[in-house]
């Protein structure tokens, strides 16, 4: 049995449950060195002695695996059960093949980003930088729109669009985010 206390419950917390050893961080790395990784969430528990566990198996590989990544997984999950009229104007639920693209950039991204849905049938993939720069994808089967705010000024906003996927897309987020994040340092 493991047990979790958390000071304030509504910060989120996850921690991994690995050959014994707990590990409570939201950036964290784990070597999965077994079949199964466990994921406790108190985030939307209102004590923490109800913690549920989620077993991540169809995830876990031989490899160090980024806490965010898993969370980011989980919620395209969720995502994947939207039914119609998921946001209250009249949404179409995800289609399968826009869920396995949304998994596989997710599964793919050197540093993970905020990811949220849009009624437009894409995920909204954002960055934010120490600077208040932001970074943001639209990531959806027929396009990629890439929007980036230095300095979050909207009026020196730079704006591509992308009409490709799979590795090339993945190669052109990974090398901007890291661009980007490396011309952000001070």
């Amino acid at each position: 049995m493991v047990s979790i206390s958390a000071n304030n419950i509504t910060e989120k917390v996850v921690a991994f449950y690995m050959m014994g050893t707990v590990l409570s961080s939201s950036t964290a790395k784990v070597n999965l060195s077994t079949q199964y990784a466990y994921v406790y969430d108190c985030a939307q528990k209102k004590d923490a002695t109800s913690i549920s566990r989620t077993v991540f198996n169809k995830y876990t590989v031989e490899k160090m695996v980024d806490v965010a990544m898993l969370m980011n997984l989980e919620k395209i999950e969720s995502i994947a059960h939207f039914q119609n009229d998921w946001d209250g104007n009249n949404a179409s639920p995800f289609t399968i093949d826009a869920i396995e693209l949304f998994r596989y950039v997710i599964k793919n991204l050197n540093k993970q980003p905020e990811i949220a849905p849009t009624a437009a049938n894409s995920l909204l993939l954002q960055y934010s930088l120490e600077d208040g720069g932001m970074l943001y994808y639209s990531l959806s089967l027929d396009r990629t729109e890439r929007v980036f705010l230095p300095r979050g000024d909207v009026s020196q906003a730079e704006e591509k669009i992308y009409f490709f996927n799979g590795e090339k897309l993945l190669a052109t987020i990974n090398d901007d985010v890291e661009t980007i994040y490396e011309s952000n340092k001070y």
